[in-house]
């Protein structure tokens, strides 16, 4: 049996004498050739390696995030739809295998029978798994060894021997999974603790059967920090046994790591000498960022249901009866309904008006490998006119505009993260040029992140194939968490665990920025289900933002050299403030915890929150660059040009732009010397030429029907002086 499809589906059928089912291949959205591929695992020319990126629950609706999902509306609103993450930290596995392990223990009143999936009396985990995270099967065996291990600074590395012990060749995957101490502390200021949660992963060569290969798994210990928004408002290190344990999937290396504990009743045969256990004697902060210097605090709080609603609880496995979620009614209050207004700003008094139309003599050119805090990008921006930085920022739908005074090129962006661009986003018709893949979360499938960087490559390629056009910007790739299995874009994301999630998109970004692609990772951020993402709140606590949402994102916007050059926001707003105006989220972490310095672009920029006078939006004044409008006529800021305020926010919004352009390939083969002649984007140069045809065609018509009156007066006329002239003879 084949499953295609892009999201995790109740697979209870397989194990139905009914069906007779003896073998079951999931392929989800395979792409331009991917039935190739298919054809080949079926007759057994190719060995299947991949394994799972959610959990095969075997009934969907049993995951607690399941109890608040879809379309509510805050009571007391006209319409203002919202979603609360009162699951906390325990989304997929996290939440499976955490359960798991209390049951084991037999603490938290884990087995009770809240949350069960069927009428039992007790809450089982055989009952509600049916394929773990990380599973997969293979036409052959394997056999693991965890052969060392070694600490340096903070980093761990495991050494693990792979042995094909079947009769074929094949590949196989290390999963490295960590799990932290759930302390009192943890406790008494709801810090949560998953039982594991992946660290590191690494695939083997192919294997002739008997062949051995030993692979080496660095895994940082910041991975098992945790944060603790109630506490000390920060992440944190406690003293106690942290362990690391490598499994055929989640569930099999949470086994191994209670074997090393020393638990017994497990559900399934289990390892010690598979896990490592590391004991910290004292507790510490992770209290800055490595990226920047700058301080790790609490960004989020107005995101968080309890600032609303002081009795609402997440759900905490110091007792899951207590707090197992159940579906919750937000009520509006004169506080909400104030944020949920779209407020205006408001003008700066200390904002003084920038150097604008300067002749510094700079091209963009001549700055492509200076640093951005360089003092040289204020001369070259001192350069820009009003109207060039107001256009800049103002029209960035699928494309960077040229900026004449510094010799920056014109680009084109493209959308889809399975390929690149299309005729209804550029105008151009790239399909007999560009590749169609397979959908992110089939790449995800392989668990080897080189796959997703050789993607990234092959993305840039396609770019570069465009030639002139300057295909410079990808609208991707896609990083949002596959909250539940019935959000709509599951295909388009990676996985439900946000390290997977951000090992895979990170690898993706570096392959295409190689290439000299500025990727706008999206949609950021908490934009986890479709319906009503426009106008959506989502509320979470900050400890399940920070370490699941925000975590897939994080590797490659953080990442330097090979980090994105880009981000899309989301549509939705994060707490009761839309993504793109949420100074915590695009200013505080993404460029002061994360020290991004690229451009922030909105989503298609037709939702109502993101309308208003956008130079002084709390979002633009440290995050949002530009909008993604292709209107000439829309967004008119009337007096910008004498506003300090906008003029010096459109500065700040051009400078990131512009360091983004200078770093793609729209640069390659641009001297320091050159100039930019303006030209119309593609899609422009259609319309106006649809403009010109109906105009002619408009001129035509007329000319056709002037010429016609005339000449049916000139037949009238003589044919009264011909009647005048018989009646005379």
């Amino acid at each position: 049996m084949l499953i295609n499809s892009g999201n995790a589906m109740e697979l209870s059928f397989l194990d139905s004498s009914r069906f007779n089912v003896d073998a079951c291949l999931w392929i989800g959205n395979p792409g331009q050739d991917g039935l190739y591929a298919v054809g080949d695992i079926l007759t057994g020319a190719v060995n299947p390696s991949g394994k799972t990126v959610d959990t095969y629950a075997r009934n969907s609706l049993s995951a607690p995030a399941l109890m608040n999902f879809g379309s509510n509306i805050i009571a007391g609103t006209d319409n203002a739809p919202y979603v609360v993450y009162q699951e906390g930290i325990y989304v997929g596995y996290k939440y499976y295998e955490t359960r798991y392990e209390d049951c084991v223990l037999g603490q938290g009143n884990a087995d009770s029978a809240v949350g069960a999936s069927d009428t039992a009396d007790k809450w089982s985990y055989g009952s509600e798994v049916q394929f773990p995270f990380g599973f997969g099967l293979s036409y052959t065996s394997f056999e693991q060894v965890l052969s060392g291990s070694a600490q340096k600074d903070d980093t761990v590395t495991l050494t693990v021997k792979v042995t094909n012990t079947g009769s074929l060749a094949g590949k196989d995957v290390v999963e490295v999974y960590g799990q932290s101490p759930y302390t009192d502390y943890d406790r008494a200021n709801g810090v949560e603790k998953a039982a594991v949660q992946l660290v590191g992963l690494a695939k083997t060569d192919e294997l002739a059967p008997g062949q051995s290969q030993t692979l080496e798994v660095a895994v940082s210990l910041a991975s098992l920090k945790s944060y603790d928004e109630g506490g000390k408002g920060t992440y944190i290190f406690e003293a106690g046994d942290y362990y690391l344990a490598i499994g055929t999937d989640a569930h099999d290396a949470l086994n191994n790591i209670l074997a090393a504990k020393g638990a017994s009743g497990m559900d399934a045969e289990s390892d010690a000498r598979k896990a490592v256990k590391l004991s910290l004697g004292e507790s510490s902060d992770y209290a800055t960022s490595p990226y920047t210097g700058a301080a790790v605090q609490n960004q989020f709080e107005d995101a968080d249901m309890r600032s609303y609603d002081a009795s609402f609880t997440y759900l905490t496995r110091s007792d899951w009866e207590a707090s197992y979620p159940t579906a919750y009614i937000f009520t509006a209050t004169d506080e909400v309904l104030h944020a949920l207004a779209v407020q205006e700003g408001q003008d700066d008094p200390s904002a003084v008006m920038p150097t604008t139309g300067a002749q510094n003599g700079l091209t963009l050119a001549m700055l492509r490998e200076v640093d951005a805090d360089d003092p040289a990008w204020d001369d070259l921006l001192d350069q820009l006119t009003p109207e060039e930085m107001y256009n800049l920022v103002r029209v960035g739908g699928y494309q960077t505009q040229a900026v004449n005074s510094v010799g920056a090129p014109a680009t084109v962006c493209v959308d889809g993260p399975a390929y690149v661009g299309n005729a209804g986003t550029t105008g151009v018709n790239t399909v007999e040029k560009t590749y169609a893949w397979c959908s992110e979360v089939v790449i995800s499938s392989t668990w080897n992140p080189a796959c997703a960087k050789a993607m990234g490559e092959q993305i840039g390629e396609d770019c570069l194939a465009q030639g002139d056009l300057n295909f410079a910007g990808w609208y991707a790739p896609s990083m949002n968490i596959h909250r539940t299995p019935f959000s709509g874009r599951n295909f388009e994301y990676y996985s439900e665990d946000g390290f997977l999630s951000g090992q895979f998109g990170a690898a993706t970004v570096a392959g295409a920025r190689s290439k000299g692609v500025m990727t706008f990772v999206k949609h950021f951020a908490l934009n986890d289900q479709e319906t009503s993402r426009t106008t959506i709140a989502t509320l979470s606590n900050e400890q399940a933002i920070r370490e699941i949402y925000l975590a897939a994102f994080e590797p490659s916007i953080s990442g330097g050299d090979e980090g994105t050059l880009g981000i899309m926001l989301s549509m939705n707003r994060v707490g009761l403030v839309w993504s793109g105006d949420n100074k915590g989220l695009t200013a505080n972490v993404v460029r002061g915890e994360w020290g991004f310095k690229g451009a922030i672009i909105t989503d298609q920029a037709s939702y109502p929150q993101a309308f208003p006078l956008l130079a002084i939006r709390a979002g633009l004044a440290g995050g949002t660059d530009m909008w993604l409008n292709s209107g000439t006529d829309n967004w008119q800021i009337d007096g910008y040009a004498s506003n300090p305020t906008v003029m010096t926010q459109l500065r700040q919004a051009s400078k990131h732009i512009l360091y983004a352009v200078s770093r793609s390939l729209a640069m390659n083969g641009i001297s320091s010397t050159a100039k930019v002649v303006s030209v119309m984007a593609p899609w422009q140069m259609a319309l106006t030429g649809i403009d010109v045809a109906a105009a002619v065609g408009a001129a035509a018509g007329i000319y056709a029907i002037v010429r016609g009156a005339k000449r049916r007066k000139a037949e009238a006329a003589e044919d009264e002086e011909s009647s005048d002239s018989s009646t005379s003879e």
